[in-house]
């Protein structure tokens, strides 16, 4: 009885620890273009973790940020079609998202009030857009590293 206990124990644990792996989540090329930019500059972070805040209501939730460094710094990445960027994007255009189609202003209108809400637990957040990182890549580069450095 006690050596199927063990071996159900063991089972559970191999079981925790293939599932964690499962969803860790690796980061698309321009976030480890930006993690490249902060490893170059020898800034620590990590990506893909996620922070606690309140909603409006004064709910708990968790938001998984792109990139974390502490104590209290957060970069988002936001690709162009995604995040409905407002230079390409009008606000009743329709994106895809979780398989419904959502108005780019939805979209918008969310994304400020988490990171409203994000922003009073204390944190400084810097977005840069895909855009962004692809056609100023030095500028961006520059801002990175002294939003991360300060």
């Amino acid at each position: 009885m006690i050596k199927k206990l063990i071996v159900v124990q063991i089972v559970a644990i191999k079981l925790q620890r293939l599932l964690g792996h499962l969803s860790e989540i690796k980061p698309n090329k321009r976030e480890s273009q930006i993690g490249k930019i902060l490893t170059d500059a020898e800034i620590r972070f990590k990506f893909h973790r996620n922070v606690d805040y309140q909603t409006i209501q004064e709910e708990h939730r968790k938001k998984e940020v792109d990139i974390f460094i502490r104590p209290k710094k957060i970069i988002e990445h936001n690709g162009t079609y995604n995040h409905a960027d407002p230079r390409k994007y009008k606000p009743d255009d329709l994106i895809r998202e979780h398989g419904k189609m959502v108005k780019a202003s939805e979209i918008w209108k969310r994304e400020k009030i988490i990171l409203r809400q994000i922003k009073k637990q204390g944190y400084k957040i810097l977005v840069v857009w895909e855009d962004d990182l692809l056609k100023n890549t030095e500028e961006i580069t520059k801002k990175i590293i002294k939003f991360a450095s300060s």
